[in-house]
C-alpha cells in the first residue's frame, strides 16, 4: 500500500499534497514489523526499540499526511520530541529496570495520543466517504489499544515478552495489520475523491478567473426559473462588461488583461451576497445570477459592484478599471431564462452607448 500510495503520488496532481507521507507512513510500519521480528538475530532490546521507533515514526507520518492533505498546520518538531523521550524511557525499561507493563503503557499512551489527534483532524476537517471511513479505522486502532492497557494491567506481568502466545496479543497483531492496510486505503480513497472534485470544479469552473463557467450558471439560472414559476421567488441577473478591455490587452498584454480579469472576480464576489453566483459569460462579460432579488435590489447591489470596481486599486492597470453594467428581473411572461438573458443584455448595451461606468436596467430605453 505503501508502493501504492507512492505510484499515486507520482500521477496525481502535484497541487494535493500529503500523498509523500501517506506513502512512506505504511512503509516505515512495514519497516517496524520487519525490525520486530530480527529479534532472534539481533539483541532483543535493540530490535524492540528500533520497531518502535519504526512505528511511531509511520504513524506520525500518518497523522502528518492528513494534516497536509487537509490544509491543517502539522507539528513535527513536537512530535519528534515525544517519540524520542518516550523511546528514552523505553530504552530505560528495557535495559536497566526490565518491566514489559510499564513499556507497554508508554508505547501504548504516546500511540494513543496520536491516533486521537488524528481522529479529531478527520473529524474536523475531513469530508465524504472516505474521511468517514479513515476515522473508523482509527477508532478501531484505538479501541484496540484501549483494550490493550487493560490487559498489560490486569494479565500480564513485568516479564512477559512481546511475542508471548495469548488470545490478545493475536488480536492486537491481527487489527494492528489490518489497520494499517485500511488506513493506506483511505488514505487512497481520500486522494481519488481530491481528483474527483478537481475534475468536477474544472468542469464547472472557469479555469482563468475561478468564476463560474457559462453553461454552469445558465443551468442554475434554469433551476431559478423553474423555482419563480412553482412558488413565485423573484430573479434578478447582471451582465458586467470591462470597458475598453480592449486597450489593457493592446496596451499591457494579454497577461495583464488576465491578472485584470482574476482581480475583477475577487472584487466582485466581495460585493455579492453569500446565495449570489457569479459567471464568466464570455471574454470579458461576467454574468450574476441573483435568486431572491427583485429588480430594485438587483440595480443597487449592481452600483455597489460597479463602485467597488472603480474603486479598486488594479496593480496590472494602474489606469483603473470600471465595469459597465446592465440589469434585468423576470417579469410575468417570462418562460426561459433566454428572455431575461436578453433584457440584461440590452441594458448592457445601453449603458455603454450612454458612456460607460454605468449601470442601466430593464426599465430604461
Amino acid at each position: 500500500m505503501g508502493v501504492v500510495l507512492l505510484g499515486v503520488r507520482r500521477n496525481y496532481p502535484a497541487n494535493i499534497p500529503g500523498l509523500l507521507l501517506w506513502g512512506f507512513a505504511p512503509l516505515l510500519c512495514g519497516a517496524a514489523a520487519l525490525t520486530y521480528s530480527l529479534e532472534a538475530v539481533v539483541p532483543p532490546a535493540l530490535a524492540a526499540l528500533g520497531g518502535h521507533a519504526l512505528l511511531l515514526a509511520g504513524e506520525v507520518l500518518f497523522l502528518m499526511g492528513s494534516q497536509r492533505f487537509l490544509g491543517v498546520r502539522t507539528h513535527g518538531r513536537f512530535w519528534a520530541l515525544l517519540c524520542v523521550a518516550n523511546l528514552l524511557l523505553l530504552a530505560w525499561f528495557n535495559l536497566v529496570q526490565q518491566d514489559y507493563r510499564v513499556r507497554m503503557l508508554l508505547l501504548g499512551g504516546l500511540r494513543t495520543a496520536i491516533l486521537a489527534t488524528h481522529l479529531l483532524v478527520l473529524l474536523r476537517w475531513a469530508r465524504g466517504f472516505a474521511g468517514r471511513f479513515m476515522a473508523a479505522v482509527v477508532v478501531a486502532q484505538l479501541l484496540t489499544l484501549v483494550a490493550r492497557a487493560i490487559a498489560v494491567m490486569w494479565v500480564y506481568s513485568a516479564d512477559t515478552q512481546r511475542f508471548d502466545a495469548s488470545l490478545i496479543q493475536s488480536v492486537y497483531l491481527l487489527v494492528s495489520v489490518f489497520s494499517l492496510m485500511l488506513l493506506s486505503i483511505g488514505c487512497q480513497f481520500m486522494a481519488s475523491e481530491r481528483v474527483r472534485d478537481e475534475f468536477k470544479y474544472l468542469a464547472t469552473h472557469d479555469d482563468l478567473t475561478g468564476a463560474m463557467a457559462r453553461r454552469t450558471v445558465i443551468e442554475a439560472s434554469k433551476r431559478e426559473v423553474l423555482r419563480w414559476q412553482r412558488y413565485g421567488v423573484p430573479l434578478a441577473l447582471l451582465l458586467l462588461d470591462v470597458d475598453h478591455f480592449k486597450r489593457i490587452n493592446d496596451g499591457y498584454g494579454h497577461q495583464v488583461g488576465d491578472q485584470v480579469l482574476t482581480d475583477l472576480v475577487q472584487v466582485l464576489r466581495r460585493s455579492m451576497r453569500t446565495v449570489d453566483l457569479l459567471g464568466r459569460y464570455g471574454g470579458e462579460e461576467f454574468i450574476v445570477l441573483l435568486p431572491a432579488a427583485n429588480l430594485a435590489a438587483a440595480r443597487q447591489l449592481a452600483e455597489r459592484m460597479r463602485h467597488a470596481v472603480a474603486a479598486h486599486g488594479f496593480e496590472a492597470a494602474p489606469q483603473g478599471v470600471t465595469v459597465s453594467v446592465g440589469v434585468s428581473s423576470l417579469m410575468v411572461d417570462d418562460v426561459c431564462v433566454e428572455a431575461l438573458l436578453s433584457r440584461a443584455d440590452a441594458a448592457l448595451y445601453l449603458a455603454k452607448r450612454d458612456g460607460r461606468n454605468l449601470v442601466r436596467d430593464q426599465t430604461q430605453h
